[in-house]
Formats: C-alpha cells, sequence, structure tokens
C-alpha cells in the first residue's frame, strides 16, 4: 500500500495532522539542542541576555499566530472560489510595506526610550525589530502553505529554520564567535528559511494557478475577525505559560524544578498543534462552502485525546526515566511535576484545536471565556496555594472549566442557534 491510499483510508486530515506534529517534534528538538549548545558555549551573562532577548521576542511575535490563521483562511475562500491566489500573495507584500516604514521610523525616532524602558542596547532593539519583520513574512508563507492544504511544506519549512539555526550556531561556536554574531546568525536562519519557501510556494501556486479559473473580479463572501484572532492567539499563549509565571512569581526557588517538568509536559500542545493546523484549511474551506464540518473535528479531537493521554501515562509510569534521559536531573520536585502534567496541560491542548475551528468559522469563544478566567485564577493562586502541586490543581481545575464553558457556548452557537434561524 502506497503512502497516498494509506493517507486516503486513513483520514487525510488526521493524516496530515500527524506529519505536522512529527515536523513540530522534529523543529522542537532541533530548537532544544540550539538552546544546550547556547547554554554550555556562552558565559552565564550572555546566556542570560541570549534567554531574555528571546522571551521578549516571543511575546513580540505573538501576534503572528492570528496573523497565520488569518491569511491561511482567506487563502482557503480564495482557492475555493477559483481565485488568483498568486495576486493575492504579492499584494501582503505591498500593503505591509507602509506599515513596516511606520515601525522603522517609530524605532529609531523611540530608540533611545525602548533601550532604557527595557534596559537593553540600542543594537538589540534593532535585532529584535528585524526578527519581527523576518518571522512575519515566514509566517505569511507558512499561511498559504497551510491554506492551500501543502502541509508537508508547512511543517519541513518551520523544522528547515530550526535546523539552519542549529548549524550556524554549530559554526558560531566552532569559529569561536561572539554573542553579536549569533544574533545575527539568527536573522540569517530565518531569512534563508523564508527565501527557500517562496520558492517553493510560488511553484506551487503557479501550478494551482493553471487548474484554477481566473476570477479576480468575482465576489468572495469572506470576512475577518482580526483583532479578534489575534487576541485569541495571544490570549492561548499566556495561558499555556501561565503556570511558569505563577510559579516563578510565588514560588521562586523552586521554580526551576517545576520549569524542567512543564517544559517536558508542554510537548503534548505539539500534538494539539500539528492536528488543529492540518484541520484549519479544511474547515476554513467547509465555512467556504457554508458547512459546519463536525465530523473531522471530532475526529481530530478523538485522536488528539488519545495521543495525548498516551503522553500522560508514560509522564506518569516514566517521570524519573526521562527526567534522567533528558536533563541528567532527578529531583523528586520535577518528577512528581511530570507525573500529573499530562493531565494538567489536557484541556488546553483541547482548547488550542476547538479554538481554531471556531476561527475557521470566523467565530471566537475561548479567548474571551480567557480573559474573565485570569483574574479569578491569580486569585485562587494568590489566596488558596502553598505548594507547586497547588498550582497544577488550580491550573488544571480552571482549564477543564473553561474547556467544559467554552463546550457549552459552541453548542449554543451551533445548534442551539441553527435550529432558531432554521
Amino acid at each position: 500500500m502506497n503512502i497516498i491510499k494509506f493517507r486516503k483510508k486513513f483520514n487525510e486530515i488526521v493524516f496530515s495532522g500527524l506529519v505536522l506534529t512529527f515536523f513540530t517534534f522534529l523543529g522542537g528538538g532541533l530548537g532544544y539542542l540550539s538552546q544546550i549548545l547556547m547554554g554550555r558555549y556562552l558565559s552565564v551573562i550572555e546566556y542570560g541576555v541570549f534567554t531574555a532577548i528571546f522571551a521578549l521576542s516571543s511575546f513580540i511575535n505573538s501576534p503572528l499566530s492570528g496573523i497565520m490563521l488569518i491569511y491561511s483562511r482567506k487563502v482557503t475562500f480564495f482557492n475555493f472560489h477559483k481565485n488568483n491566489i498568486l495576486t493575492l500573495y504579492y499584494s501582503f507584500f505591498k500593503n505591509t510595506f507602509a506599515f513596516v516604514c511606520i515601525i522603522i521610523i517609530l524605532t529609531i525616532f523611540f530608540k533611545e526610550k525602548l533601550s532604557s524602558i527595557l534596559s537593553y542596547e540600542i543594537k538589540y532593539i534593532y535585532f529584535l525589530l528585524v526578527l519581527l519583520f523576518f518571522n512575519l513574512y515566514k509566517t505569511i508563507n507558512s499561511a498559504f502553505f497551510n491554506g492551500l492544504k501543502q502541509n508537508f511544506w508547512f511543517g519541513f519549512t518551520g523544522s528547515l529554520s530550526q535546523f539552519i539555526r542549529f548549524t550556524l550556531f554549530a559554526v558560531c561556536v566552532f569559529f569561536s564567535l561572539n554573542l553579536d554574531q549569533i544574533f545575527i546568525s539568527v536573522l540569517i536562519s530565518i531569512l534563508l528559511t523564508f527565501v527557500i519557501s517562496s520558492f517553493i510556494l510560488i511553484k506551487i501556486i503557479k501550478n494551482i494557478s493553471k487548474n484554477n479559473i481566473r476570477n479576480n473580479n468575482r465576489e468572495i463572501n469572506y470576512n475577518s475577525k482580526s483583532l479578534s484572532i489575534i487576541v485569541a492567539s495571544i490570549s492561548f499563549i499566556g495561558l499555556t505559560q501561565l503556570d511558569l509565571f505563577y510559579v516563578n512569581y510565588f514560588f521562586v526557588e523552586e521554580s526551576g524544578y517545576f520549569s524542567l517538568a512543564a517544559i517536558l509536559g508542554k510537548t503534548i500542545l505539539y500534538i494539539s498543534h500539528g492536528l488543529s493546523f492540518a484541520l484549519f484549511p479544511y474547515a476554513s474551506e467547509a465555512s467556504a462552502n457554508k458547512n459546519d464540518d463536525f465530523n473531522n473535528l471530532f475526529k481530530v479531537i478523538i485522536v488528539s485525546g488519545i495521543i495525548s493521554i498516551f503522553f500522560s501515562l508514560i509522564f506518569y509510569f516514566f517521570s524519573y526515566e526521562i527526567l534522567n534521559l533528558v536533563f541528567n536531573k532527578d529531583n523528586d520536585i520535577s518528577i512528581k511535576i511530570l507525573k500529573f502534567y499530562g493531565v494538567v496541560i489536557l484541556p488546553y491542548s483541547l482548547i488550542y484545536i476547538l479554538e481554531n475551528y471556531l476561527i475557521s468559522k470566523n467565530k471566537i469563544v475561548f479567548a474571551w471565556i480567557s480573559i474573565l478566567f485570569l483574574p479569578i485564577q491569580f486569585v485562587l493562586v494568590k489566596n488558596f496555594v502553598d505548594n507547586l502541586i497547588d498550582i497544577l490543581i488550580v491550573y488544571a481545575l480552571t482549564g477543564y472549566l473553561l474547556l467544559i464553558i467554552g463546550l457549552i457556548l459552541m453548542y449554543f452557537i451551533f445548534v442551539v442557534r441553527q435550529k432558531k434561524n432554521d
């Protein structure tokens, strides 16, 4: 049985999701190796600057996840209606030119102020700016790959970026280069990935265009809650990182032990990311065809749940072996946290799939509920938490409660409201 027949028999979306999950794990592994390499090569002070800059970069770049979903959905709509996708691709660069120029001018004008607020040298302010723009354009390529259901190339180019970065880091170590040159190598890795992915993407778009009837003037019933989608992407990143914030805020001395377990436990999110991105263009296409497509959502949720439960069991029974193998650490605190972390993070992995499905239908639910949950969760942690396990309990309970309330609202939106409209 060849791979195409197997994919059709197994379910195309689930198969694509598992392919994306593989590439996500591969890219994550390469990223982790890069962190280890830099941790061993740089001095403690340099490594502190390195991690702090990238922590800030993660926050600055968080809206890009929303932008990717916005454009992926738009590409799906254009492809479904046989419109000129290449024109849409080029229009993005034209439309963002003014935005890029404005941000550059503002950064130059306020560079001293930003440097003072962030306590970084001005050169790092410029690095963050260039990194944002390079990631923006790389993200758009990913959005087009995803929207056109080219999930192999979507996953491959994501891992390629991490591979190039790791290779350049190794070169920097071999030639004993300094921290500034390491930052430059990060920019080079993203730029190379963008150039390579652009060549591949343009070729794919041209091949698709040969089979599409050009309908450049055809009206498309397309609308997008762009701001809400960006808020949703930022809120999810916040939700999945809040436990680390709580621990660092209330249990500083034990935060390192907790982080060791949390970093490993959060790998379950890779599963939901891969499956969710595979589902997204199909759900968007169903939306363009005015269908809800619950069948595919149900399959993805079931597969994600089964794999996540399997990983949770692995964490529970082999936490000692996993920590010892990966980090060469076997402290009791990390072992105890990792044992239960799979169960804790499970609702958040399902929420990610459900929210992205809602975004494909131009709806937002979980992001708005999570904003209401944040102060409640903080009050619970501040007043009722005495140890790290209590943090896990509060984090898990709020996650499952958020999932249940969101599912009830989804039922109301898609079932009750639909019956009233009929």
